[in-house]
């Protein structure tokens, strides 16, 4: 069993895994093979501390590596479903089932698109979501 499962790959996820993987819990990141994270989509990211001026791909790269250096767990697998336990969770994903103590979900959110002219040019350049 799981102490923590983590829906979600993104900044969001990757941040609890390595909290959660720093303090010893058995941690399991879980994402979906066909939603990748928003993050992975910017071609630059200005605002992460310490990290100015890198892709997004590269951030989540990086927090991935940090969390795997904490022992955390990944699987990219859809999660179909959540069922409640006496102690704890099931979560169900496309091929198997996972217990779980505690869950996150960190599913992130897609972005609003202003449908201005000129928006998708000036996409990185000025518009950013």
């Amino acid at each position: 069993m799981h102490d923590l499962i983590i829906i979600g790959a993104g900044p969001a996820g990757l941040s609890a895994g390595i909290f959660a993987g720093r303090r010893g819990l058995k941690t399991l990141i879980l994402s979906d093979p066909d939603l990748p994270s928003q993050a992975t989509l910017a071609p630059r990211v200005d605002d992460y501390p310490g990290l100015p001026n890198i892709s997004g791909m590269e951030l989540v790269k990086k927090m991935k590596e940090h969390a795997l250096s904490f022992g955390v767990e990944f699987r990219e697998e859809r999660v179909l479903g959540v069922k409640k336990q006496e102690d704890g969770f099931r979560v169900v994903t496309s091929s198997t089932e996972y217990p779980a103590r505690a869950l996150i979900f960190a599913t992130g959110a897609k972005h609003r698109k202003a449908e201005i002219p000129g928006e998708e040019r000036f996409l990185g350049k000025g518009v950013s979501y």
